[in-house]
């Protein structure tokens, strides 16, 4: 509240505020003392906000002051002791409210009541009184209450792009804020299609006057990001099937021959048809995507050529179907072609991409000759120097094929060679007793590629009675399994001699093993000469010798037996030799006159050549950079090299490019292969430099962290900088101006005035070389004081009590201080919120005054100058005349002025 009191003596009033619920609240008890003699309150103003209770002296009191909380001794009672206490803390206006002013000096004398007002939250009342001294008259307090706006909806939710209708109401007439989004600022019915979530904020006002401030949020909501994945075309003929692929998932699928969800191919028909997917979040927001489905019908399947087709089995024919569908030929193979060059019936399965299936017709291929003759292995025992365990002979290398496995329980003998038949061997041979489960086994045998497998071995019997039948000859795909293979042996008188049996039937398996078994407890056997081939329709090439070659040595390739042999360096004989480096193919012809090209032989003397790459300049803290060979062999072992020093383990080939990793030390690099079998060696080609650059030099970032409104910001620098190195402020991570050239000393940035992080990227010219300097500045802008237009001043009499001066309202939280030509008058107030007087100002000047916001420290000057003049006081003249004169008839004597002014 805030009163003005004249009084001679304040020191000897005590002063209450009786509320219309009768509770009083102290405010002054005879502040002051003896040496207090001044008068008047001032536009004082009493709130719980104040800085303090009246001071005992310092009258007349001009400023704001908290209520009197001590103990009264006087004839009123105060029952409350802050303003907020009254009427139970609601501080409801309704009703009649007082003011009691006593003198506790001299009783009901010696001053007035010149006016006093109550302010409330939300209202205000005045009353100007001059009245009794000890009790002010009622003050009767009417209040309209503020309207109460409601609005419909009581929270909007609005989808981008698509606004609502928002109403208010409660009050007479309506004004929005902000206009952004709406399509008027007035009205009880706005239209709102905001951009972003916004509340919105409503004055509504009724016919007294009274208004009231109230906001509704409208909460914005993107429309969902629908999706739906294509849909892959089916045929006519497919089942009905629920359609899948949009996002997120709940939506609802629509379109031709869609139910539910449910794609009936049928119902749509043939054709491309529409499918929209449409889904609602869980705000309302709607978003929708389409695909087209294609539903075809059936296609035709034909090969061409339709055959019957022969073929030499080194020829090859193509077999192809229409174009434009899926692929599934007989063979496996899934393109619209196919070579092929063996016997057999050929068919194709052709779909499309919607499921529609359909057959050909078989193309029967014939080979017109019979394909080349392999040999798998030739295995005659070798030789011992008596009975020998299988196991013993096979680890001491005794067999022909290491690469094999012999293993089995009976023994290797030469008490008895073999004889008698073309191919016989003689020396060693296997000999099982006649002992049930002695078995002989040669395993590890690949006949991939490979069909009519032949078997023939050499063998005898100890009497002329058996037929063989008590020795099983048998073959296994897994080495577990065994399937024995009829044969027979002839009986009777001299039949117990070595004879060369052939045996058919094996099939062809990566993992083929053939085992000799007794089962019998009579008849003992010998074996020998064990040979398996194969038929193939392309010639292989076998070396007599290591094909890994170093410089000036050569190997024998022979070709498989045929009519005539070109070879891919131009010879026409078997068997050639080569002592270079490359890959070798032969052409043979058969005794029926198909021809077919070899399998290729690589030879290889010194590790081949690959070229070394990679390398390069890195900027220090950075990945360096890696190292890289553009190839390798499997059997080279590769080494690094740094100033012809290794680097790192070896690493051994792998048929494709060799990453060495990551090499930060500076200088040149050379890779060394080395070949593991022959251990010729070569230098890859090419060299590589790495070579670090530094990165720019450390530098921190200067400036305030804040600037006040309306001011042209703050200064952003660096405290160094490097010649040669641009410098580049980023704000919140995106370039900020343009980039500034180092100079060896700081650097300025200029001012900036927008809010946000702020960084520096250096950047060396030349190398390219970024650094982030040290630290960041989080630019923030303090909001300045409003400006409020300033009163009073003017002139008054010399000898007067000057003239006031006054601020038209305030803000909490800024100090506000009065100036004139000499700074600083040390007139400072705290904002309430209200207008602010200054007092009475006696010294002739312009006065202006400077808000200073508390919290951040930014000032801003209130709106206008005042001026505060002397006026002067009429001149002193003389008196003249006067003197005695006689009473009547006597007309008196005369009485003037010496002098006078002229106004």
């Amino acid at each position: 509240m805030k009163i003005n009191i004249n009084h001679t003596a304040v020191g000897d009033l005590a002063i209450f505020l009786q509320s219309s619920s009768g509770e009083v609240l102290g405010l002054s008890s005879r502040t002051g003392n003896s040496s207090n003699t001044g008068n008047n309150f001032v536009n004082t103003i009493f709130s719980d906000i104040g800085a303090g209770q009246l001071p005992t002296t310092g009258a007349p009191y001009t400023g704001t002051y908290k209520p009197w909380t001590s103990t009264f001794t006087s004839c009123v009672t105060s029952t409350k002791t802050t303003f907020t206490s009254l009427g139970g803390g609601s501080l409801n206006p309704n009703g009649n409210w007082r003011l009691w002013v006593y003198d506790r000096a001299s009783g009901n004398s010696g001053g007035t009541i010149v006016n006093w007002t109550i302010t409330f939250p939300s209202y205000s009342v005045n009353s100007v009184l001059v009245c009794d001294p000890v009790l002010s008259s009622p003050v009767n307090v009417t209040v309209t209450p503020n309207p109460v706006i409601s609005f419909t909806p009581a929270a909007a939710v609005v989808c981008s792009n698509v606004g609502i209708n928002i109403s208010a109401s409660g009050a007479t007439t309506y004004s929005w804020s902000p206009a952004t989004g709406l399509n008027t600022t007035i009205g009880s019915t706005v239209f709102a299609n905001p951009t972003v979530s916004t509340t919105y904020t409503v004055t509504g006002t009724i016919s007294q006057g009274c208004s009231t401030v109230a906001t509704i949020p409208v909460s914005l909501f993107s429309q969902p990001s629908v999706s739906l994945s294509p849909l892959s075309a089916v045929c006519v003929t497919t089942s009905p099937f629920s359609l899948t692929g949009g996002s997120p998932l709940g939506g609802v699928y629509s379109g031709v021959g869609v139910s539910s969800g449910i794609f009936d191919p049928s119902v749509a028909g043939v054709g491309s048809h529409l499918i929209t997917y449409t889904y609602t979040d869980g705000n309302g927001c709607s978003a929708l995507a389409t695909q087209s489905i294609s539903v075809t019908g059936f296609p035709s399947a034909t090969i061409s050529p339709a055959g019957p087709i022969s073929l030499c089995l080194s020829s090859s024919a193509t077999l192809s179907t229409i174009s434009g569908y899926n692929y599934l030929w007989s063979t496996g193979a899934t393109t619209q072609s196919i070579n092929v060059n063996s016997a057999g019936n050929y068919s194709v399965v052709v779909s499309d991409n919607s499921g529609c299936v359909a057959t050909s017709s078989s193309v029967v291929i014939s080979n017109s000759a019979l394909p080349f003759i392999s040999t798998v292995f030739s295995e005659s025992m070798g030789t011992v120097p008596g009975t020998t365990q299988i196991a013993t002979h096979e680890s001491g290398n005794g067999f022909d094929n290491d690469g094999l496995t012999m293993s089995g329980t009976g023994d290797v003998r030469v008490t008895s060679v073999s004889s008698g038949y073309i191919g016989a061997t003689g020396g060693a041979n296997i000999f099982l007793t006649n002992t049930a489960g002695k078995n002989f086994i040669i395993s590890g045998i690949n006949t991939i590629g490979l069909t009519n497998l032949e078997l023939s071995f050499g063998i005898v019997k100890s009497t002329t009675a058996s037929n063989g039948s008590d020795l099983l000859v048998q073959y296994s795909t897994d080495g577990i399994n065994y399937t024995s293979i009829p044969y027979t042996l002839a009986t009777g008188a001299g039949t117990a001699v070595w004879t060369l049996k052939t045996v058919t039937g094996i099939p062809s398996s990566a993992t083929l093993s053939l085992q000799f078994i007794q089962t019998g407890m009579t008849t003992q056997y010998r074996i020998d000469d064990v040979i398996l081939k194969g038929e193939k329709a392309i010639p292989e090439l076998t070396a007599s010798g290591n094909t890994n070659l170093c410089q000036g040595n050569s190997v024998v390739l022979n070709a498989d037996p045929g009519s005539s042999y070109i070879w891919d360096d131009g010879q026409t004989t078997q068997s050639i030799s080569v002592s270079n480096s490359s890959i070798h193919s032969c052409l043979v012809t058969s005794v029926n006159g198909c021809s077919a090209l070899s399998e290729l032989v690589n030879i290889t003397s010194n590790p081949e050549l690959f070229t070394l790459s990679g390398g390069g300049n890195y900027c220090t803290g950075e990945t360096a950079p890696s190292i890289i060979l553009s190839g390798s062999q499997v059997t080279v072992n590769y080494q690094l090299k740094h100033n012809l020093n290794n680097v790192g383990p070896i690493v051994s080939g792998t048929g494709f490019p060799i990453d060495f990793g990551t090499q930060s030390t500076t200088g040149t690099y050379t890779v060394i292969a080395s070949d593991i079998s022959t251990s010729c060696t070569a230098t890859m080609m090419g060299s590589v430099i790495v070579n670090e650059n530094s990165l720019p030099g450390d530098f921190s970032i200067t400036g305030n962290s804040s600037f006040c409104s309306g001011s042209s910001g703050t200064l952003l620098g660096l405290s160094g900088s490097e010649a040669g190195v641009s410098y580049q402020l980023k704000l919140n991570g995106s370039n900020s101006g343009v980039e500034i050239a180092g100079t060896g000393s700081a650097i300025s940035f200029g001012n900036k005035d927008i809010v946000g992080l702020y960084t520096v990227v250096a950047t060396n010219i030349s190398t390219l070389c970024t650094a982030s300097m040290t630290g960041y500045l989080s630019l923030i802008q303090n909001t300045s004081p409003s400006s409020f237009s300033i009163a009073g001043g003017g002139g008054y009499c010399q000898g007067g009590s000057g003239v006031n001066i006054t601020l038209a309202n305030s803000q909490s939280g800024v100090n506000y201080s009065l100036y004139n030509s000499s700074g600083n008058t040390g007139i400072n107030f705290n904002g309430t919120g209200a207008a602010i007087s200054f007092g009475n100002s006696t010294m002739p000047d312009d006065y202006y005054i400077i808000g200073t916001d508390l919290s951040n420290g930014c000032q801003s000057a209130m709106t206008d100058t005042i001026t505060v003049s002397l006026l002067p006081l009429p001149i002193i003249y003389s008196v003249t005349g006067g003197g005695s004169f006689c009473s009547v008839p006597d007309l008196g004597v005369a009485v003037g002025l010496n002098n006078s002014e002229m106004v």
